[in-house]
């Protein structure tokens, strides 16, 4: 008769004890270790062992290359691997190719991402992913495409996952940058599915889906916290919206590509809007439509061709919450912002009216001097960071007594000049000194500061030598308070 193994004491005590430790603290212990580690606790079949294929089988990357094994490995249950599944990142695939077929489900999965093979940038027309069959009712974000190519002339796709959505109850952000196979009818039906959904993104690849009656749905949708579409909306998109009674009821965040005319038809409905990005088409003024946005803190506009008049910014002083602002002129044509009759002083006064301002960006051919700067950090002093396209002599700055920017970290201006073309080179270097000593003085936070354009960085060698001045000046002092310490 075969002899049975004899296994200590000391040994079935040691495994009773680790049987009796929960998968939680199993969990903790085994979730920062890596899949090699992970892939051994498996093997060793140890009480350890089914939380470490947990973990194993949670995450799916391209570059762990799970779901190309998951797919074609037959030699344990696949199904069972697949439940434990809680983020897919995949690639869109070449054109002809595709991940085998199967009818594997995934009902744990969260969150699902289709992005490009960054391993080569110039091939992605016509690639496509096939999605339809990993979609589950515990689906919380779906991405499709990312924003890096948001703005290429390549045109992936994706299978008609739209009604599929129907299972997504629990979805709260869809972004979908890609051309869908589906019909406007379908995505409509996909919005009032997914009653739980907060966040949809709309690239100019979804162009077709976004018709009068889908935008009146994406309106009516009661929990859509942001939008984000990147087609043109003209008047006839938002007419429809204009019979519902309370449109976008808990729209925080909007991002619109849009005509002035239809802006002026749109905003007046939204009441809670937080944060507001608009690429403006046309020359009418969509000002008068913020007297309604009290609750705005962040304003993004950009224009392809507008003249800016004290009458458009003297509507900014409704937006007594505003934090940030941002006024740029470089639109795709070229056109841009036009502040030829704008005052600087009143302008400054205007903002000063902001008493939340931290953030002011102007990008347009402005032509303000540097009474303007200063009256603008007297009237503001939360400032934190300031860009201007322009020029400027900021010699004002040397005799100011106080300092004009306390809370300012960055500062970006295009160019810096003088009014005395005939200096020197020992002249120009002095000048640019003192120019960085009042910076300095006047901003003693400042941690970037960029004197010249990124487009044209050796503008002028003035502008060069005093933001080099500067850096210089604050390197030192930032060694001589280290050794200080």
């Amino acid at each position: 008769m075969a002899s049975e193994a004899v296994v200590p004491q000391e040994k079935k005590v040691s495994l009773r004890t680790l049987s009796a430790v929960p998968a939680e603290v199993w969990q903790q212990i085994l979730s920062d270790i890596n899949d090699k580690t992970l892939r051994a606790v498996v093997l060793a079949r140890c009480p350890a062992s089914p939380q470490a294929v947990r973990l194993l089988w949670k995450d799916i990357t391209p570059e762990n290359g799970k779901l190309t094994t998951l797919y074609h490995n037959i030699e344990h249950n696949q199904q069972s691997l697949a439940n434990h599944v809680q983020s897919i990142t995949m690639l869109f695939e070449a054109p002809g190719e595709q991940l085998p077929t199967c009818s594997l489900m995934f009902p744990t999965l969260q969150r699902l991402r289709i992005v490009h093979n960054k391993k080569h940038k110039d091939v992605f027309t016509n690639t496509h992913a096939h999605i339809k069959t990993l979609l589950g009712p515990a689906l919380t974000l779906l991405e499709i495409g990312s924003e890096d190519h948001e703005g290429s002339d390549a045109k992936p796709r994706v299978d008609n996952f739209l009604s599929t959505l129907k299972q997504c109850v629990n979805l709260h952000t869809l972004s979908i940058r890609a051309c869908v196979q589906g019909s406007p009818a379908q995505f409509v039906q996909a919005l009032r599915d997914c009653g739980n959904l907060k966040n949809l993104t709309l690239d100019k690849h979804t162009a077709p889906l976004v018709t009068p009656f889908a935008f009146k749905a994406i309106g009516s949708h009661p929990k859509l916290a942001s939008l984000k579409v990147n087609k043109v909306v003209d008047m006839t998109l938002v007419s429809p919206i204009s019979g519902l009674n309370a449109p976008f009821p808990s729209l925080s965040s909007l991002d619109l590509i849009i005509e002035a005319d239809a802006v002026l038809t749109l905003l007046p409905d939204i009441q809670n809007l937080r944060s507001l990005r608009l690429v403006v088409i046309g020359t009418t003024s969509i000002f008068p439509a913020f007297s309604n946005l009290a609750t705005l803190e962040r304003l993004e506009l950009q224009f392809d061709k507008f003249s800016l008049t004290r009458k458009d910014y003297t509507q900014l002083t409704f937006l007594v919450h505003l934090t940030h602002l941002e006024l740029d002129g470089h639109a795709e044509d070229g056109s841009g912002l036009n502040t030829d009759m704008i005052d600087g002083i009143s302008l400054a006064n205007v903002l000063s009216q902001l008493p939340a301002l931290q953030l002011f960006h102007l990008s347009a051919n402005n032509t303000f001097d540097d009474e303007f700067l200063v009256a603008l950090g007297r009237g503001c002093p939360k400032l934190t960071s300031l860009s201007f396209s322009g020029s400027f002599e900021l010699v004002a700055l040397c005799p100011e007594s106080g300092v004009v920017f306390p809370q300012l970290l960055d500062l970006q201006i295009s160019n810096v000049t003088s009014v005395n073309p005939w200096m020197d080179e020992v002249e120009e270097y002095e000048l640019a000194a003192d120019i960085a000593d009042a910076v300095r003085k006047h901003a003693p936070r400042l941690s970037t500061f960029h004197s010249t354009s990124k487009e044209r960085p050796f503008h002028t060698m003035l502008a060069y030598k005093v933001g080099g001045a500067w850096r210089q000046k604050t390197t030192r002092l930032s060694l001589l308070d280290g050794a200080q310490e």
